[in-house]
């Protein structure tokens, strides 16, 4: 397969990217493919993966569609073993899935902030833990988990609970790569401040104007540019570098 820009070599790699339907993961997937590895695409949208891992396809790769709600310990369970199945291993997991809420403490409901926890936090850790039954027995494997710069500042444009949950990806990011780094597995995680995706719309001009006005670059960031964060830790060369959390956010965090 042709195509991509970030060269990388993942050829024989079997990967799976959540939250795959839109914006980072789309990206992630479609350059993960471009550098040859095979695609699991999971999205809890699957018409929007059923397209993508056409478009794959159509350009020469090899990619899965896979409707999931990464949530829900069936759905998770049914991901891994459909890939197992297909391709017979796991080698990369890129826990991208997430959702946001933005507004003060007052206007989160319980049930947003159960909802927002479930995806955010929990199916990282569900969807890590089965991938990891599968790479310990292999011997090997690479997780890499999208965090955010809200969880070390807690908040930009958006609610307390998606600051919170951020905050938990970072530790559980520490915790599930000293579990495992003896075993020639790595964790990490790349934690971006707002890029030019469908989350970030949601804030409107004016909002994106204000992120901007904070960003000592004054720009916001470009899905390639976190993508090859990304597939960076998920490479070959980045086999030293476990527990991390790599900041992609134009600055911001050197002026707070």
């Amino acid at each position: 397969m042709t195509g991509g820009n970030i060269r990388f070599d993942f050829r024989a790699q079997v990967t799976i990217v959540t939250g795959a339907g839109q914006g980072l993961g789309r990206t992630l997937c479609l350059e993960f493919a471009g550098a040859g590895a095979r695609v699991a695409a999971a999205d809890v949208h699957g018409e929007n993966v059923e397209t993508l891992a056409r478009e794959i396809k159509d350009r020469g790769g090899d990619a899965l569609a896979l409707e999931v709600d990464v949530s829900q310990t069936k759905d998770v369970e049914r991901m891994v073993a459909e890939t197992v199945k297909r391709w017979g291993r796991i080698d990369i997991l890129v826990n991208n899935a997430g959702i946001a809420h933005r507004g003060d403490i007052f206007s989160i409901t319980e049930e947003g902030w159960d909802e927002l926890m479930a995806i955010n936090v929990k199916g990282v850790w569900l969807c890590s833990r089965a991938v990891l039954r599968i790479m310990l027995e292999q011997g090997n494997g690479r997780i890499v988990n999208v965090g955010s710069i809200s969880g070390w500042l807690g908040g930009h444009e958006v609610g307390a609970d998606y600051a919170v949950s951020k905050a938990g990806v970072a530790v559980l990011t520490k915790r599930m790569a000293n579990e495992t780094a003896d075993r020639n597995i790595t964790v990490n995680s790349v934690a971006p401040h707002a890029m030019e995706t469908p989350m970030t719309e949601g804030h409107g001009d004016e909002g994106k104007q204000r992120i901007m006005a904070k960003i000592p670059m004054k720009r916001l960031g470009k899905k390639e540019e976190i993508t090859a964060a990304i597939m960076f830790l998920a490479s070959k060369e980045a086999g030293y570098i476990t527990g991390q959390t790599l900041h992609a956010n134009g600055g911001t965090l050197m002026v707070y």
